[in-house]
């Protein structure tokens, strides 16, 4: 597994940004099709909050780790 070591600002910022991709997606799907999708957008927007808050220093990203240095 690949580790990454970046600041919580970088981390958020790749968390937005794979977030609104998600959400590019989403739109036009069907509700029973974009469910899954839907509930992977809400998992990232609570870690957004959470590595935010400082709850959070690390989190996997498929085959990732990001850990953040400050």
């Amino acid at each position: 597994m690949e580790r990454h070591f970046q600041s919580r600002a970088a981390a958020i910022e790749y968390l937005v940004h794979a977030r609104t991709a998600l959400n590019r997606r989403f739109e036009g799907m069907s509700h029973e099709e974009g469910r899954a999708l839907k509930q992977r957008i809400d998992a990232i927007s609570q870690l957004i909050l959470d590595l935010g808050a400082g709850r959070v220093d690390a989190f996997q990203a498929g085959s990732i780790e990001i850990f953040t240095t400050d």
